[in-house]
């Protein structure tokens, strides 16, 4: 751009570099007019085709925000998966602790939280697929994916399907077969959303948390099921119960070769800690993490610092 920024030169940013490098510069700034003070991040992809075209320092200028865009730009971006019935908000202490050393991302799964249910049927191979649509929408090229229960199934789908995306793993409370233990208790999930939601709450409710943190928070969580009730999408929810009831990826696990962290509560009765133990045993690159008097919720109490951590040991393998 000329004239203060305000007309066009036609001249393209790199094509003008590429002239600059041959009369000897060495350094080349760069500026994004579109981004400079709108404090929206650098332009990721621009910086990147500057910087495979010409052999020379570059100063990217132009959208930063703040610390957090320079320390995270050679660094994997997280992304958080959620489970059956949640949203996006169950990562929140999680998000908070790593968003200003990484770029974080969190979604709702399609039928959950204010994602549309849609007309198709859900399937962990439907919700892999959309997650990955959305990374590359993001321009998202490589990832730690954590994921709670149903989400860590669409982890180690997206792990098997795009390994050169995945550079970890964070498998809490995840399963790698249907055993019929828990498929029968799919069948009392489905049987009490059939009903209403709030049945439906009180069946996963006693799987999720210990009976005294029940006890103890019971105000609290029967006015959390009173309001999600008004929003829950009883399609969604049967949506994820069928995708989970028929999810087997046993014997692909092999491929995933990267860091893996697999985390398990102690009395946990969906995802047992045999179940878990059995993911542990066909991924070569595993640490396993048994928390105790937990059920299928790890992020409760001092549970949450233990779970930061971890994550972040695995960070640093990464």
């Amino acid at each position: 751009a000329v004239d203060g920024w305000t007309a066009g030169s036609g001249v393209k940013a790199v094509d003008f570099a590429l002239t600059m490098k041959s009369i000897g510069a060495q350094t080349v700034v760069f500026t994004d007019i579109s981004r400079d003070g709108m404090l929206s991040g650098p332009n990721i992809e621009q910086l990147k085709e500057l910087n495979n075209a010409i052999s020379c320092n570059i100063i990217a200028s132009g959208g930063i925000s703040g610390i957090e865009d320079i320390n995270s730009k050679d660094k994997p971006t997280i992304v958080f998966i959620h489970g059956l019935s949640d949203d996006l908000e169950f990562w929140a202490p999680l998000v908070n602790e790593f968003k200003s050393e990484y770029k974080t991302l969190s979604y709702d799964i399609r039928g959950h939280g204010k994602s549309e249910t849609g007309k198709i049927e859900g399937s962990i191979e439907t919700y892999q697929e959309e997650l990955y649509e959305l990374l590359k929408k993001l321009s998202i090229e490589n990832a730690i994916f954590i994921g709670l229960s149903m989400g860590g199934n669409i982890a180690l789908k997206i792990a098997t399907e795009h390994p050169e995306l995945t550079k970890g793993l964070v498998l809490i409370s995840t399963y790698g077969e249907t055993t019929p233990k828990l498929r029968s208790v799919f069948n009392e999930f489905e049987n009490s959303i059939n009903i209403k939601y709030e049945s439906f709450y009180d069946k996963i409710l006693p799987y999720c948390l210990p009976h005294e943190l029940i006890e103890k928070h019971k105000d609290s969580l029967d006015i959390l099921k009173i309001e999600k009730a008004k929003t829950a999408s009883i399609e969604g929810i049967l949506n994820g119960i069928h995708a989970g009831e028929k999810f087997e990826i046993i014997n692909e696990l092999e491929k995933i070769e990267v860091p893996t962290l697999i985390l398990t509560g102690e009395d946990d009765e969906l995802t047992t800690v045999k179940m878990q133990e059995k993911l542990h045993n066909n991924i070569k690159n595993s640490e396993m993490v048994i928390f105790p008097n937990t059920k299928h919720n790890l992020l409760i109490g001092e549970n949450i610092e233990k779970v930061i951590e971890l994550i972040y040991e695995l960070l640093n393998k990464v």
